[in-house]
């Protein structure tokens, strides 16, 4: 997971064994560029939208309280958004783990969520993150844009996916 233009490398650990299904789309959609987010009441978690559209349809075999997962628990939710725990989290909802930050990069993940609070509430200078595996090319899949009914949301939202294009 690469995080620019803050220069944040994180490793991470697939955890197959828990949600087997989710993981494999995973793997299919490497590599992708988003706009990297944080949450803003819950607690201390970074998200992102992801190109995986069938996280919609999958059911997954494991679940987990996000207020009781580890820190660097990577999960993949039905609304297509990839959320990583790096402290407390107060939402007691249930996620679907797909991987974890490895132990040494979780000083790097704690640094990354401030750094990235900060751009989103303070600078507003976007940060891209790139999800892929080691030594493939950082762009192939975009995330597609959803449309509502809404058309204050539709704009707002074109504007969202615009700068997610521009990685």
């Amino acid at each position: 997971i690469e995080l620019q233009p803050i220069n944040i490398v994180l490793r991470a650990k697939l955890l197959s064994s828990l949600n087997k299904d989710l993981c494999h789309l995973l793997l299919q959609y490497l590599p992708y560029t988003s706009v990297q987010c944080h949450s803003f009441v819950a607690g201390y978690q970074l998200y992102h939208y992801t190109p995986i559209i069938e996280s919609v349809s999958i059911i997954p075999q494991t679940e987990e309280r996000r207020v009781d997962q580890p820190i660097g628990r990577i999960s993949l939710s039905a609304l297509q958004l990839m959320p990583i725990k790096y402290g407390e989290v107060t939402e007691p909802l249930t996620a679907n783990p797909i991987a974890q930050i490895v132990k040494q990069d979780i000083p790097k993940l704690k640094r990354a969520g401030k750094l990235v609070w900060n751009s989103l509430y303070r600078t507003k200078k976007l940060v891209h993150v790139t999800v892929r595996q080691p030594g493939t090319p950082s762009k192939k899949y975009k995330v597609k844009a959803s449309h509502t009914k809404n058309v204050k949301l539709n704009k707002f939202l074109e504007k969202v996916y615009t700068e997610i294009a521009k990685g």
